[in-house]
């Protein structure tokens, strides 16, 4: 354990601005010393961004607090969902049609999932 004697949500706070604040910097960096152009297009933006950055954020947040309560491969595991809805929404709304390997690919994550929750 990283924080010992530490709150799980604060632990999971701490460590996620620590990731978020590493990433901004990192990638930020890249940006400004490589393409500044994209830095300045994206400070102008801000007010679009907004939203979707704190959604963001958030759900970073939650990611964190399940890896501060359980063990990641588990949380990884069950994470996988996302898959599914995935699916749904490329069929539902951009009409794209599944293929047989993704399907067979979907249905061993589906396996994987019962095998971690049987665990």
């Amino acid at each position: 354990q990283t924080l010992p004697d530490t709150p799980f949500l604060v632990a999971a706070a701490c460590v996620l601005v620590g990731a978020q604040l590493l990433q901004s910097v990192m990638l930020g960096g890249w940006l400004l010393l490589r393409q500044p152009e994209v830095v300045r297009n994206v400070l102008r933006a801000w007010r679009a961004s907004l939203f979707a950055g704190f959604m963001g954020a958030l759900a970073s947040g939650a990611w964190f607090t399940a890896f501060a309560i359980q063990t990641v491969a588990h949380v990884r595991t069950v994470g996988l969902i996302e898959i599914f809805f995935s699916l749904l929404v490329s069929r539902r709304f951009f009409r794209e049609k599944i293929t047989l390997l993704e399907l067979a690919g979907m249905a061993l994550l589906g396996l994987s999932l019962a095998l971690v929750s049987l665990r």
